[in-house]
C-alpha cells in the first residue's frame, strides 16, 4: 500500500514541475513579444516556439485539471498574452491556387543546401527539377554550373549564374538557375567593418514571363544573429536589399533570411511573406523541436501567390521552398474591378 500512495504523489510532482517548465517557457515568448521595445536582444526565436506550445496546451490543460487545478487560470492567462502575436500575424500571402498556365504562373525553388553535394543531387528529384527560376544558397563548393546543368536539364535559353566571390563569406556562395536568360544580374557586395562581420552578397536580377511581366528579384543570405554585433550586421543588410524595393510593386525577395517572422526587423521589409510561417517551419530539418522558420519568400504588391509549400528533406538543416507566382499587369487587375 506504501507503495501504491508514492506513486501518484510522485506523478503529481513531476507533472507540477512539467507544468512550471511549461509557464517559464510562455514567459519566455512573451518577453519575446516585447522584443518590439528593444528589437536586439536575443529573445526574438521563442516565439517561433508557439506552434509546438500551442499543441501541447490542452494537454496541459488537461492533465493539471487532474492534478493541479488551481495554476490552469494562471498557465491560460500566460498563453493568450504569449500567442496573441501568433494568432494575428498578418504579414503574408495566402496561396489563391488558381488554374494558371506557364506562360503567366512562374514556379521557384530556393534552398539552403549547406555546401552538401548530396543534397543538391536529392534536390533534383524534387520539383526544383522543373523550377523555372532555382535558386541555391550556400552552393556545394567544387561543384561548377556543368555539373548544375547535368543535374537539371534545360533549354537551350537557359541560364547560370554562380554568383562568388572570393572575398565573401563562404556562405554567400549562391547559385541562380532560370529556364530564360536573367536581365541585370548583378552581385552587389556588403560589407561590415565596424561589427567586423564578414562581406556579404546580394544577388539581384530581373525576370521576364512569356506575357511580359517583368519581376525584379533579390536574392538573400545575411550574417546569422549570433552575437549583438552581427545582429546588427543582418540588420543593416536587410537595409541594403531593401532601398531599391520600396517604390516597385512587381518583386521576388528570397532566400534564407536568417530571422523569424516575428521579429521587429521582418515586419519593416518590404512586401508580404509567401504562405502562412506559422506552421511550416524550414529551420532545423535534423532537429524537430528545435524548428523554425527563416526560409522566406517575400512578395510585392502586383504578384499573386498562386501557390506555396516546404519540399521534404533533402539532407540539408534547411528544407526547400517552392512557391508559384502570378505577376499581374495594372491592366489585368483594372479588368477586375
Amino acid at each position: 500500500m506504501l507503495a501504491n500512495n508514492k506513486v501518484p504523489k510522485a506523478v503529481a510532482i513531476l507533472i507540477k514541475i512539467c507544468a512550471l517548465g511549461y509557464s517559464s517557457i510562455l514567459l519566455f515568448v512573451i518577453i519575446s513579444n516585447l522584443s518590439i521595445f528593444n528589437p536586439n536582444w536575443p529573445f526574438g526565436l521563442f516565439a517561433s516556439f508557439s506552434s509546438l506550445l500551442i499543441i501541447m496546451l490542452p494537454l496541459v490543460l488537461g492533465t493539471l485539471l487532474i492534478f493541479w487545478r488551481k495554476i490552469v487560470p494562471f498557465i491560460v492567462l500566460l498563453a493568450l498574452v504569449a500567442f496573441y502575436p501568433f494568432y494575428t500575424f498578418t504579414k503574408m500571402i495566402r496561396p489563391s491556387n488558381e488554374a494558371c498556365d506557364n506562360t503567366q504562373c512562374v514556379s521557384i525553388v530556393a534552398a539552403n543546401l549547406r555546401h552538401d553535394k548530396n543534397a543538391l543531387r536529392k534536390l533534383a528529384t524534387t520539383k526544383a527539377k522543373d523550377a523555372d527560376i532555382l535558386i541555391i544558397v550556400e552552393f556545394p563548393y567544387s561543384m561548377t554550373s556543368d555539373e548544375l546543368l547535368a543535374l537539371f536539364p534545360m533549354n537551350d535559353k537557359a541560364q547560370i549564374a554562380l554568383m562568388t566571390n572570393p572575398n565573401l563569406e563562404l556562405g554567400s556562395r549562391i547559385a541562380v538557375m532560370s529556364q530564360k536568360p536573367l536581365n541585370e544580374l548583378k552581385l552587389q557586395i556588403e560589407s561590415f567593418p565596424v561589427s567586423k562581420v564578414w562581406d556579404r552578397g546580394i544577388v539581384k536580377f530581373n525576370y521576364s514571363t512569356e506575357s511580359g511581366s517583368d519581376i525584379s528579384f533579390v536574392v538573400l543570405h545575411p550574417p546569422p544573429p549570433k552575437q549583438p554585433a552581427a545582429m546588427a550586421s543582418r540588420d543593416a543588410y536587410f537595409k541594403a536589399a531593401s532601398q531599391t524595393l520600396h517604390t516597385e510593386e512587381r518583386f521576388v525577395m528570397i532566400g534564407d533570411f536568417n530571422v523569424t517572422p516575428w521579429e521587429p526587423i521582418f515586419d519593416e521589409l518590404p512586401g508580404k511573406r509567401a504562405g502562412d510561417p506559422r506552421w511550416a517551419r524550414t529551420w532545423n530539418a535534423r532537429n524537430f523541436v528545435e524548428r523554425i522558420t527563416i526560409d522566406h519568400a517575400l512578395l510585392g504588391n502586383e504578384i499573386d501567390l498562386v501557390e506555396f509549400n516546404i519540399l521534404e528533406d533533402v539532407g540539408s538543416d534547411h528544407f526547400p521552398i517552392h512557391l508559384i507566382i502570378h505577376p499581374q499587369k495594372e491592366i489585368d487587375r483594372n479588368s477586375l474591378q
